[in-house]
């Protein structure tokens, strides 16, 4: 009886402790954006069947040689950051998988004294609080996560223009976490044939 429980408590941990994917980057100022931005939403394929889904708050997506971000309705706009000339604006991603959001690029994210109004970002990741990344160097800032960054399916990241004259959206990296496995289900189905001959097993003695 011990050693049966025990092999199923080791198939158990084998399933839980199954390590993540790799991190899959997506760069929205790669030149093959060319070919499907300019509208309210597209979607990128990665790998292991990830999906994401990148939307635009108002207007087009778009994206240029220098930045990436939305092309807001109206004239006067920026047409490739995220900013609030004509609207604030928020570029949101949607996953088909559950992942956790492991890192963004920016740029033309300026801090002052760079820019006379410091550039502002609002970073909302799932379910969890949103965040200020502080502008560090004008020309491009990466940021990582270790906490708070996991993303269920049907939730969302944003990142919104606070302050600031604008910035551009430039790549994201995501880890999608691994679907239960076979080993999983094993263990669950071992657990409840461990407690089904226990419960036969008192009923004989009685």
């Amino acid at each position: 009886m011990s050693k049966l429980i025990l092999g199923v408590v080791v198939v158990i941990g084998l399933a839980v402790s199954s390590p993540l994917q790799a991190g899959q980057t997506f760069d929205l100022r790669d030149a093959s954006i060319e070919d499907i931005d300019e509208s309210a939403s597209f979607d990128l394929f990665g790998a292991n069947g990830l999906v994401v889904t990148v939307s635009a708050n108002i207007g087009e997506l778009n994206r240029t040689s220098s930045a990436f971000g939305i092309n807001a309705p109206l004239t006067g706009d920026d047409t490739d950051t995220i900013d609030a000339i004509n609207g604030i604006e928020a570029v949101i991603l949607t996953f088909n998988r559950h992942v956790l959001f492991d890192a963004i690029t920016l740029s033309l994210y300026t801090p002052e004294p760079s820019a006379a109004i410091e550039d502002i970002a609002g970073l909302t990741i799932g379910a969890f609080p949103t965040v200020y990344p502080v502008a560090i160097n004008p020309a491009v800032d990466p940021y990582s996560f270790t906490s708070d960054n996991f993303v269920a399916i049907g939730q969302s990241v944003e990142l919104q223009w606070v302050q600031g004259n604008g910035f551009s959206f430039d790549n994201f990296t995501v880890s999608v976490i691994p679907e239960p496995s076979t080993f999983a289900l094993l263990g669950i189905g071992g657990v409840a044939l461990v407690g089904y001959g226990w419960r036969r097993k008192r009923r004989q003695v009685a």
